[in-house]
């Protein structure tokens, strides 16, 4: 399905169909919804709106849509922060780490008691724990957030390998079906974020609208509270849908290991405790470069695999 998406699509294009799409849908929404409530509230419509018909209406709305999906897609990383709680102001990411953690607790709690007779609910508090860093102090403000930190500090947890410094490397060695699904599983998260955002908008209009016009028609009134509660429901389809995207980032951990460290030159050593010194001398050596990280390029000494022998020629000498 991905592949088909894409190719009818356009590589290109792949990735701006999650922004683009809601984009689409929320044009339409404020053609059909938004435009009628302020002609019923007496504002002026201006006529170069209200004139579009056919195939001009059409072709402006797809345009508009286009627009704005771009431009979403040019502010995903403020949007992304924005949800992770990471720009808030500190007092309050302070305590949303705090109620993070405690629902944390709660959950491991859950998990270590079990439910008796209930496997496949102890599951869901697997499923549910899953969605957290495994470190506690890598809790983050939000659940959003913290259903990407799983993935993200996943290398670092098993490995040493941080994947969020290595992520180029990793990208470039893993195979193509990886990555294909990877960027599958993020354009599914993308979209929910874009509708969150769209929705919000969406039911924050409507409600100013609704204020000035100081009238209260069924109309107006599920234009504010429909979009509110897709946004709600997007939020929450977000954390879900995040499992995916962190089961393509563990399998590109995974199975990029042993590529990723041929590329670079180095052999995998027998024992995960080695790897885990070998991961952690190479990623603090390209964080911090050969100044401030000399200790670690001393390391990597110790892991860099053996130059091949020369291939032999007929009489066993070294060929030309």
């Amino acid at each position: 399905m991905l592949d088909i998406l894409k190719t009818a699509a356009g590589q290109s294009l792949f990735p701006l169909l999650a922004w683009i799409f809601p984009s689409g849908l929320a044009v339409l929404a404020v053609w059909f919804v938004t435009v009628p409530m302020l002609d019923a509230a007496g504002y002026p419509i201006p006529a170069a709106v209200s004139g579009l018909t056919g195939a001009a209406a059409i072709s402006w709305l797809t345009g508009i849509s286009i627009a704005l999906g771009a431009v979403l897609n040019v502010m995903s990383t403020p949007l992304y922060r924005l949800l992770e709680g990471y720009s808030w102001p500190k007092w309050l990411r302070q305590r949303a780490v705090n109620w993070q953690k405690r629902k944390y607790r709660a959950l491991r709690a859950t998990v270590d008691a079990g439910i008796a007779g209930q496997d496949w609910e102890t599951g869901l508090a697997w499923e549910r724990l899953a969605r957290y860093p495994s470190d506690i102090d890598q809790i983050a403000p939000t659940g959003f957030a913290n259903a990407l930190r799983s993935f993200e500090t996943y290398g670092v947890s098993r490995y040493n390998l941080d994947s969020q410094i290595m992520w180029t490397e990793l990208w470039s060695v893993v195979p193509d079906q990886t990555r294909t699904e990877y960027e599958g599983a993020k354009v599914f998260v993308d979209l929910f974020v874009a509708t969150f955002y769209l929705s919000l908008a969406f039911s924050l209009a409507s409600l100013i609208i609704v204020f000035i016009d100081c009238q209260h028609r069924l109309l107006d009134t599920i234009a504010v509270v429909a979009p509110l509660a897709i946004a709600v429901y997007c939020y929450r389809m977000a954390n879900v849908a995040s499992t995916s995207w962190s089961a393509t980032v563990q399998a590109m951990v995974n199975i990029g290991r042993k590529p990723l460290a041929d590329s670079l030159g180095l052999a995998l050593p027998a024992t995960l405790a080695a790897e885990r010194e070998m991961w952690e001398a190479v990623v603090g050596y390209v964080f911090y470069g050969p100044v401030d990280g000399a200790e670690f390029r001393d390391r990597i000494d110790r892991f860099r695999a053996r130059p091949a022998h020369p291939r032999a020629g007929p009489d066993h000498t070294p060929a030309n």
